[in-house]
């Protein structure tokens, strides 16, 4: 996920950096005094400069974080843990998972979640990549004034407490009836699901090109993803095949939008309660399910076949075409489990043949996906003389190569319960909840050993070309895929 600001600083004349200024920040580096440098000297950068002017290392070089405001963000940690307090009170004591309006509100709220815990992961990764001073920004194609992992950390917090305010309100609603009193003449009863319309128009947060919440960085992300969806088929570089990636662990988050959505559409969010009906959109989530699940999917399918065709030599191909297959037995295995699922959910398939088939297959995918993560995607092993050997490691500890691949099995498989019959589990939203945070979290750690592998790579092929005496190409042609 790529954060950019475009810079104005005048020490930036001569980098060929974006037109557009920087939106809703238009403080100067005056105002972030005392600070500390987030990107320590490296040797690395003798080996990256020949692709980027003098001006931009010194810029890179320049990148500070100011001393927290204490004030603004143990404020802003209260605020939510205040709220996630009495939000887990009125909604647990008793639970009202049961009720009908819950039922209702749960796929947009859930979703508003899983769109901005992604910020919170975010921050997280930049804030590693801060730490060992991991030029991310090469690999990202990255230009003008890089936003910190304490400024993307501030921005979650807003929405978290944007997201906490209106769920309170809607439990708070639901146990009480709230009502609004016109100076005693008349009295309005104000439905609890009025919070999740106002949960759910606050999502115009991510598109709309309001001042603030880094406008230009937004622009870059949206831009990025229009793109993937419009032209599959076009050369993506690989900032926008990273986020094609991360579009395929959306999949929880974007099934709860399309449900939710069908809801607000069709005025079931409104109607469920009064009418004791089930909405219509109840009754497609299934299918919705379906369809939205293999879409990211079947668009890396797309560039990978698209990238397959356009190898020169068939030596060339294999990755990809092996790339292909593992997109492709995602697709097999999501839409296979989840048209046997929506059967099982209707209790006409029970034989155990058929669940065999299911679990088989998404186990397979899963594996397979497994494996292409530790050996092509990170790349973390090498064959050298005949001995397998750790790569060319950028963080300090081998802890972590030991560690991650271990849970990023774990976490793979757990999607895995996502696909499993709702009558099985008795509260499956929340399940959704809890399993596609997980899975943000293992496609955010993903993202920090998938950048990391792609500097290493950078690296040692700038090495062989400084030992054989050849010039640099362009970075950004070096590593597209």
């Amino acid at each position: 996920m790529p954060t950019i600001e475009v810079p104005t600083h005048q020490y930036l004349e001569g980098y060929d950096s974006e037109s557009t200024t920087s939106l809703g920040d238009h403080r100067q580096q005056d105002h972030l005094a005392p600070m500390t440098s987030l990107f320590a000297e490296d040797p690395t950068e003798d080996i990256f400069e020949p692709y980027q002017p003098k001006s931009y290392w010194k810029f890179v070089r320049g990148i500070r974080v100011g001393r927290l405001d204490s004030f603004k963000i143990g404020l802003s940690m209260g605020t939510v843990l205040a709220l996630s307090i009495a939000t887990l009170w009125y909604a647990l004591n008793p639970p009202i998972m049961g009720l009908p309006s819950y039922y209702v509100s749960a796929p947009i709220f859930y979703a508003n979640f899983l769109f901005f815990f992604p910020i919170l992961c975010w921050a997280a990764v930049l804030f590693f990549f801060e730490r060992y001073s991991v030029p991310y920004h090469i690999v990202l194609g990255l230009k003008g004034r890089l936003i910190t992992s304490i400024q993307v950390f501030k921005n979650a917090l807003v929405l978290a407490n944007l997201w906490l305010g209106s769920f309170f309100l809607f439990t708070l609603g639901t146990r009480n009836h709230l009502t609004l009193d016109l100076l005693g003449l008349y009295t309005i009863h104000v439905p609890s699901t009025i919070f999740t319309a106002v949960n759910y128009i606050s999502l115009l947060i991510y598109i709309w090109p309001i001042r603030g919440f880094h406008r230009s960085s937004r622009r870059v992300l949206l831009k990025d993803l229009a793109t993937i969806l419009v032209g599959p088929f076009a050369v993506p570089f690989f900032r926008r095949t990273l986020v094609a990636d991360i579009t395929t662990s959306l999949v929880i988050p974007l099934r709860l939008f399309a449900e939710g959505t069908c809801l607000v559409v069709t005025g079931g969010l409104f109607t469920f309660t009064a009418t004791k009906r089930q909405p219509i959109c109840i009754t497609l989530a299934p299918l919705l399910s379906d369809v939205v699940s293999v879409l990211p999917y079947l668009w890396r399918f797309l560039q990978c076949s698209s990238q397959t065709y356009r190898m020169p030599s068939h030596r060339q191909k294999l990755l990809p075409i092996l790339n292909t297959c593992k997109y492709l037995t995602c697709i097999v295995a999501v839409a296979v489990s989840g048209t046997i699922s929506v059967f099982e959910d209707a209790g006409m398939v029970t034989s155990a043949p058929v669940v065999a088939v299911k679990l088989g297959m998404v186990c397979c995918s899963t594996i397979y996906c497994y494996v292409w993560d530790v050996l092509c995607d990170w790349g973390l092993f090498t064959i050298d003389h005949g001995r397998i050997r750790f790569r060319e490691l950028l963080y300090p500890s081998k802890i972590p190569y030991l560690i991650i691949p271990v849970t990023n099995i774990i976490l793979r498989f757990a999607w895995a319960l996502t696909l499993t019959p709702h009558g099985l589990w008795p509260y499956p939203q929340t399940l959704n909840l809890i399993l596609g945070a997980l899975e943000l979290v293992r496609r955010f750690v993903w993202v920090a050993f998938r950048a990391e592998n792609q500097v290493a790579q950078l690296r040692s092929q700038r090495r062989q070309e400084m030992v054989q005496g050849v010039d640099s190409a362009p970075l950004l042609g070096s590593v597209a895929e």
